[in-house]
């Protein structure tokens, strides 16, 4: 089950955020944390282009994620998936990238006169 984030308070948030090493431009996440017991409960809520497209969550004392849910295209998300977010996954959930049109290039000027 997805954690609830109402129990939970936001504490940071990143831009471009890196997934297993891939720098994402445009990936933006809210972190969250609420104390449990002796520990803290962390949850990182995924956005792109302002659509939650993952959260990953687990322990603050821990170095890696211990579950993953992705949104899924129907807006319902998959069930919570063990470890950290997969950057094969996260490609599939990011729109395609717009083409760049071309820029004019100026005319080199001939120099010698």
């Amino acid at each position: 089950m997805r954690p609830d984030l109402a129990l939970y308070r936001p504490h940071r948030e990143a831009f471009d955020v890196t997934v297993e090493g891939l720098r994402v431009p445009g990936l933006h996440a809210t972190y969250y944390s609420r104390p449990e017991s002796a520990r803290v409960a962390t949850v990182g809520v995924y956005r792109f282009s302002g659509s939650e497209i993952f959260m990953a969550w687990g322990y603050a004392d821990e170095a890696h994620c211990r579950w993953t849910a992705y949104r899924q295209p129907d807006g319902s998300w998959t069930d919570p998936q063990p470890g950290c977010p997969d950057a094969t996954v996260l490609l599939t959930l990011l729109p395609p990238p717009r083409p760049v049109p071309p820029r004019p290039v100026p005319p080199i000027m001939n120099l010698r006169s």
